[in-house]
């Protein structure tokens, strides 16, 4: 009896820490990644239009992957709906045992709705011919500014937004034309649209919920960031404590809270989900404070 007891009790200890674990987590939408009319029309006139479907099909990948390993949000899935509505159907049809169908209207709905726009599109090749050795040499440069703006979907406000820019260049050189075994491009454009899905997704995830250090052992402090959150050993990352709200004193918005800076320290180490790094200023460092990069 005793054992059953404790089995039930470590149970749902279990479950009380797993709900801790996630209800604090933000329910994330994600709609198809879109370019603005006057974008469209430009990269038609230069021909680019397969380059830039090419990046914008890959970003709508990469995008949910990395909101996924900031391990911040739930994402729900909004963009290839038709295949989970047809399963509902299917559970709600009376062909499938009612215990394990999959019943319909009962989508998980969204706290926030994140849209992000391509406004700036550049895709060229510079070549350069060396006849007396018969070599050419090839520069392929990808560029692409995005915008990501993060909306409630209770109240439709902008939340919150990210631009970023990703220049991406790939140099290949050939002695012959028999050396041509297939065109890199296409692995440069999903090179470009990891880049700027982490560039997004770090942005987000950092301005919603900044990096805080979890621990500090003498000159030692981990935070939680790792790998695929922009970390890197040898960044030199400042630490802020956290103020008092300051308000406008014209209009009364919250235009956020006083940081003061404490500190600077230098990444060791990058683990799977924190961080360590050494601290080289300390002026009252502590745990829970922000830490960012310089």
């Amino acid at each position: 009896m005793k054992h059953i007891r404790f089995s039930t009790l470590l149970l749902s200890t279990l479950l009380l820490g797993y709900s801790a674990l996630h209800a604090e987590r933000e329910t994330l939408a994600v709609s198809p990644v879109v370019a603005s009319p006057a974008l469209l029309k430009a990269v038609s006139d230069a021909g680019n239009n397969l380059a830039l479907g090419r990046v914008m099909d890959s970003l709508d990948v990469q995008l949910l992957q990395s909101l996924q390993d900031t391990n911040k949000f739930t994402i729900v899935e909004r963009q290839n709906l038709q295949p989970i509505i047809e399963e509902q159907s299917i559970g709600d049809s009376g062909n499938v045992n009612p215990e394990t169908a999959a019943s319909a209207f009962r989508l998980q709905g969204a706290d926030y709705l994140l849209v992000v726009g391509i406004d700036d599109f550049q895709n060229f090749t510079d070549q350069a011919n060396f006849a007396n050795i018969s070599r050419q040499v090839e520069r392929r440069n990808v560029r692409v500014t995005a915008v990501a703006r993060l909306y409630d979907t209770t109240t439709g406000s902008l939340k919150d937004s990210v631009s970023c820019e990703v220049d991406e260049v790939e140099t290949a050189q050939y002695f012959d034309e028999g050396q041509r075994k297939g065109d890199s491009t296409e692995a440069l454009y999903r090179q470009v649209a990891v880049a700027l899905a982490g560039e997004i997704a770090n942005g987000l995830a950092d301005s919603l919920y900044p990096p805080r250090i979890l621990a500090k052992t003498g000159s030692q402090i981990t935070f939680n960031r790792g790998e695929g959150n922009g970390v890197e050993p040898g960044q030199t990352w400042v630490i802020f404590a956290v103020g008092e709200d300051m308000i406008d004193p014209d209009t009364g918005e919250n235009l956020g809270q006083e940081e003061v800076l404490l500190g600077e320290a230098e990444i060791v180490r990058v683990g799977t989900r924190t961080s360590q790094a050494m601290l080289k200023e300390d002026n009252g460092v502590q745990k829970g404070h922000i830490i960012r990069p310089q």
